[in-house]
């Protein structure tokens, strides 16, 4: 028998006596061990310090710090009510502890259980707005058949929104602001029109705006804001695509969304079809906190076997300042961030449903150990690690490990935010993890396009299983993108990368890579990683300096394949940023399999001199072949830069001692790229990697 949410949350409210709690404290429990019970109080008499909620909790200890202290949360669901868990600078050595990740989560939401039929509706239900929720931006539908796991019983529901329309062209009498639309793309008379907003596709970002005028004279629709660069620069690989949401006139078009009516304070919801009887049981709940757990200079904190769920969506990235910034740095907040604190263990806990980032390790942080972190449905990265401006070496984050998690489905509100946002990290390690399921990019290093050294310093994504990123919604990303600086000591060793897919390149869209080193990047190491099905090339190296890739596979299947993609694209740096480059090609294996008529085929695509401002020798020891699928002429793909053949690249001093020859895969269709012992590139000195070992280690992985 499963136990209804209502069930849940009036066991929540069994409180004894705050008064009683407190002498309680003082008499002896030492707050060595303090236990928040939910829907178990009664059953856990015995130990010294119960409490129903962290609230109780905290008014019963007053001012008192918490110093060496368990803080165990029984099974259920327990709310927050607006209070989030905040760890300060006098708590120390905290353990909060749960009984595991399905089965206990902390909810920063409110919850929803009182819904009627909407008088003006038929059909459609409505729910009171709580008076202490100002903004929603998602509702999440409760399962009651999972109430014994409730980290897996939740569901999101989406705004009413349009469909994805095209509009006409930008408006040049103010570019940065306006757009000229079609007719009937957008009503002249919504229903609350400044909640409205519309949101716009750029190359690699998206915006979101609420709504200055719209003339229905000429169509011209002007948003309040504007992005950080004029429209027209990135309508060409956008498809001047947008949508209009947060009106109730689109509410018809889909069921499972809902509509915030903040001047009648409801909420009116369209249910789905196996939902329509179900009202007198329906049970949603909505976001209230952005913030679920902070720490504020608190040490030796551990987290584990439990889920933080229910975050209120932060518009503030759209809204104020910079509205479309890359890899959304645009967004400072988290369901869970850290500042100025040490020695932090996160191990099995899940963070899901937020209206943030998930988890951010922000300025000042160090020594932290992050294992079985699963993190879904964020509205923005998963995880995010240091901050987006420089510090002193003092107040870098550092010494960060996060390995066996699995980071998936992101991205739902800020859909440029990659799965890792890794900003600014030294002597931070990132392995054994899965990533998957964002529009963007997987892991993304460093900000910005400057030359200045990045405070990304000695770290290494070591075996990740990065995948299903792109998804055809943006343009110009890969599994791992590294943005701008000197990112001394990084490196990406052992990864697995496949399935990255930009937009419609029929439409304007590129950049489906799989590795991409950005303008600026600087000191960075690709070794032994596995790539293979990009829409894009390989392997995109795109005015980096000081580039060394080797005992890499990278194969161009074509499946996805764009036009011009390779196995290995090349740009040279701008030479009025006078840079030398140098670019260091050793032991690797590069395959076309040619088989897509849409794709190039290449081996490599670059410009006839961009290997003449490389020193020869860095070229060496490299497989290359061509394969003959689907009748195409591979000998005329078989060409380096310059389109000259490898007999004649090699006559110019490149890649002496390399090799056209099939690498002898071991079973390519079905996308094992293992060697076969007698591959000819183990001969060249290529060493074989266990690339099954990459990724997570969970049966879901």
């Amino acid at each position: 028998m499963t136990m209804p949410l209502w069930v849940l949350l009036a066991s929540l409210l069994l409180v004894v006596g705050r008064g009683a709690r407190a002498e309680s404290v003082q008499r002896g429990c030492g707050v060595e061990r303090v236990r928040i019970c939910g829907a178990h109080c009664e059953a856990v008499r015995s130990l010294p310090c119960v409490f129903a909620t962290w609230s109780d909790m905290r008014a019963a200890l007053g001012r008192k710090p918490l110093r060496h202290t368990v803080i165990e949360f029984g099974p259920g669901l327990h709310f927050l009510n607006s209070s989030s868990l905040v760890l300060g600078l006098d708590d120390a050595n905290v353990s909060l502890v749960g009984a595991g990740r399905e089965a206990t989560v902390v909810s920063g939401g409110v919850l929803l259980d009182e819904w009627v039929d909407a008088p003006e509706w038929p059909g459609y239900w409505q729910a009171r707005l709580p008076d202490n929720v100002s903004y929603v931006r998602q509702l999440f539908v409760y399962n009651q058949t999972r109430a014994a796991t409730p980290g897996l019983a939740f569901s999101r529901r989406f705004t009413a929104r349009s469909a994805e329309m095209v509009y006409n062209h930008t408006n040049m009498n103010d570019p940065e602001h306006s757009i000229v639309l079609f007719p009937g793309q957008f009503n002249a008379s919504y229903h609350n029109p400044g909640d409205v907003l519309v949101s716009i596709y750029h190359c690699w970002t998206l915006t979101t705006h609420r709504v200055r005028a719209f003339d229905p004279t000429n169509l011209t629709l002007t948003l309040l804001q504007a992005p950080h660069v004029d429209i027209p620069r990135c309508e060409h690989a956008s498809g001047k695509r947008f949508y209009v949401e947060d009106a109730r006139e689109y509410l018809a078009r889909v069921p499972g969304r809902f509509y915030v009516d903040r001047e009648a304070r409801m909420i009116l919801y369209h249910p789905l079809p196996l939902e329509a009887s179900q009202r007198s049981k329906f049970q949603a709940v909505i976001g209230q906190n952005i913030t679920l757990l902070r720490g504020a200079g608190a040490s030796g904190v551990r987290i584990a076997n439990l889920s933080l769920m229910h975050g209120q969506v932060d518009m503030l990235g759209y809204f104020e300042g910079d509205c479309d910034a890359q890899s959304a740095t645009n967004l400072k907040s988290a369901a869970v961030v850290v500042n100025n604190g040490s020695d932090w263990n996160i191990t099995n806990v899940a963070i899901a449903h937020v209206g943030t980032h998930g988890l951010w390790l922000n300025a000042s942080v160090s020594n932290v150990l992050v294992q079985g972190l699963h993190t879904f449905d964020t509205a923005a990265s998963g995880v995010r690690l240091g901050h987006y401006s420089a510090h002193p070496a003092t107040r870098a984050t550092q010494g960060v490990i996060l390995e066996d998690s699995l980071l998936e489905t992101g991205g739902q509100v800020y859909v440029m935010a990659p799965g890792m946002l890794l900003v600014a990290c030294r002597a931070c390690r990132v392995a054994y993890n899965t990533i998957r399921n964002f529009s963007y990019s997987g892991i993304s290093t460093g900000y910005g396009f400057s030359e200045a050294p990045a405070d990304l310093a000695d770290t290494v994504l070591y075996r990740n299983h990065l995948h299903s990123l792109g998804q055809g919604v943006l343009s110009d990303m890969g599994c791992v993108y590294t943005w701008g600086g000197d990112q001394a000591g990084l490196r990406v060793d052992g990864n697995v990368c496949h399935d990255v897919v930009n937009f419609d390149p029929a439409l304007g869209g590129y950049g489906g890579w799989g590795i991409y080193t950005d303008q600026s990047s600087r000191n960075v190491v690709i070794c032994n990683n596995l790539v293979y099905d990009t829409a894009s090339s390989c392997v995109h190296e795109h005015e980096a300096t000081a580039v060394l890739l080797s005992n890499n596979i990278l194969v161009q299947t074509g499946r996805w394949a764009n036009p011009g993609a390779a196995a290995l694209r090349g740009a040279l740096p701008d030479p009025r940023r006078d840079i030398w480059a140098n670019f260091t090609l050793t032991t690797n294996v590069l395959v076309s399999e040619a088989g897509n008529a849409s794709s190039s085929g290449l081996l490599f695509y670059a410009a006839a001199d961009w290997a003449v401002a490389y020193n020869s020798s860095a070229y060496d020891s490299n497989l290359y072949f061509v394969s003959e699928a689907s009748g195409r002429n591979a000998s005329a793909l078989r060409v380096f830069p310059g389109g000259v053949t490898l007999a004649t690249w090699q006559a110019q001093g490149y890649d002496r001692r390399s090799r056209e020859a099939d690498p002898l895969f071991a079973d390519p269709a079905a996308r094992n790229f293992s060697l076969l012992p007698n591959s000819p590139a183990l001969a060249l000195g290529f060493q074989p990697v266990p690339w099954e070992l990459a990724g997570c280690s969970w049966p879901s992985c």
